[in-house]
């Protein structure tokens, strides 16, 4: 008879133990992989995490964020590409700096004009042109 009670509670304890894990520990683990693709930039393996409301609340949100994501990120390409196109349809020599003097964008024909070959973004615009007056304009 002891070794009845003994089975049964032992029963009881892993069957516990099952449904803890599969609503409790299991959607950290999908969360977790879940964050990691939207950080990777990668389409994650599903959004929905059924487990439990929270966790299911968690990774609608997760979707959203991924969706906001990935539109800003084409708002800002487009964007990259509309100014780059004004400014290669420049006839003036143009360029952009921080208030640091590191270049961000210059067109063509501000490169031509310095005989500037490699447009690296974020190097200093002394390194490139070479003259101090412009540097300080």
């Amino acid at each position: 008879m002891v070794w009845l009670a003994f089975c049964l509670i032992a029963a009881v304890f892993v069957a516990t133990a099952l449904v803890v894990w599969r609503r409790w520990i299991v959607p950290w683990k999908d969360l977790e992989e879940l964050s990691q693709a939207i950080v990777e930039k990668r389409a994650p393996r599903k959004f929905l995490i059924s487990a439990n409301p929270r966790s299911r609340r968690i990774g609608l949100a997760f979707e959203i964020l991924s969706d906001r994501q990935r539109q800003f990120e084409e708002g800002v390409r487009e964007g990259e590409i509309s100014a780059q196109a004004v400014f290669g349809a420049m006839l003036d020599g143009l360029v952009v700096v921080d208030d640091r003097r590191r270049v961000r964008m210059m067109n063509r024909e501000f490169r031509r004009l310095f005989g500037v070959e490699e447009a690296e973004p974020g190097a200093p615009l002394l390194e490139m042109i070479r003259h101090a007056s412009i540097d300080r304009l």
